[in-house]
């Protein structure tokens, strides 16, 4: 599904609002790319993603919009096997049958394409997750409080494990690492994976608290912040982003 400015009808800053109803079980992967619409300095139009009760996998491409994605509380580390039990009962070692040729694990990639991206992925407690989370933006300074100055990444899940290398005090913008492993003979590295980017930490333009209302004299509001979660979306996000 595709929706394009035709540059004839509609005014400059118009945009579209898409809602798209998948089923419940579907296991597959969505591909969602979105632009955000700044051709009118006084009413920029960030564009917004979110995904609610993922089953499948998700690779989602914006710029200074907020994306938030919740997993299906049932989700698979590889989504659409029907072996999954049998993985568990051997924790997902080697010999797990959906980890053979055609497995695959599962995964969230959102990148922040030239844009400072808000991005939350809310995840069941229990399912095994490779994660690496980073704010690319030049220049970011550790502790600064003003707005842009410095993004943090937020991994709020149980049984962490960073990788080698990592000092979220030093640098808060980046933080990889593995949580909920279910066994030490388990693939290192391996899991439903979330990776997570944005390309810079800003403030955009006049960008105010309720995200709907432009003027002169607003709050800036800084984007780049990027979350890995369990349970921080609550039970309607989606509901929650459109009001």
């Amino acid at each position: 599904m595709r929706v394009r400015y035709d540059g004839l009808t509609q005014p400059i800053r118009t945009g579209a609002d898409l809602r798209v109803t998948l089923p419940g079980a579907w296991a597959g992967t969505l591909r969602v790319e979105t632009l955000d619409n700044n051709v009118d300095p006084d009413f920029p139009d960030l564009a917004n993603v979110c995904v609610q009760g993922l089953a499948g996998s998700a690779e989602i491409t914006a710029q200074s919009g907020l994306v938030w994605v919740q997993l299906d509380e049932d989700i698979q580390e590889v989504p659409g096997c029907a072996q999954a039990d049998a993985c568990e009962a051997v924790a997902w070692e080697s010999s797990c049958p959906c980890l053979g040729s055609t497995g695959r694990f599962g995964g969230v990639r959102v990148r922040g394409d030239n844009g400072a991206t808000d991005a939350i992925v809310d995840t069941p407690q229990d399912l095994w997750t490779s994660y690496a989370l980073e704010n690319r933006g030049s220049a970011q300074q550790a502790g600064d409080p003003a707005p842009g100055a410095a993004c943090d990444v937020t991994v709020e899940r149980d049984d962490l494990v960073l990788d080698d290398g990592i000092n979220t005090t030093q640098t808060p913008w980046k933080n990889r690492g593995t949580a909920a492993r279910p066994s030490p003979t388990a693939t290192a590295g391996a899991g439903y994976a979330v990776h997570l980017t944005s390309d810079a930490c800003s403030v955009p333009p006049r960008l105010v608290a309720s995200g709907e209302v432009c003027q002169a004299e607003t709050e800036r509001i800084e984007r780049g912040n990027l979350t890995l979660c369990s349970g921080c979306l609550g039970t309607d996000p989606c509901a929650l982003l459109m009001d």
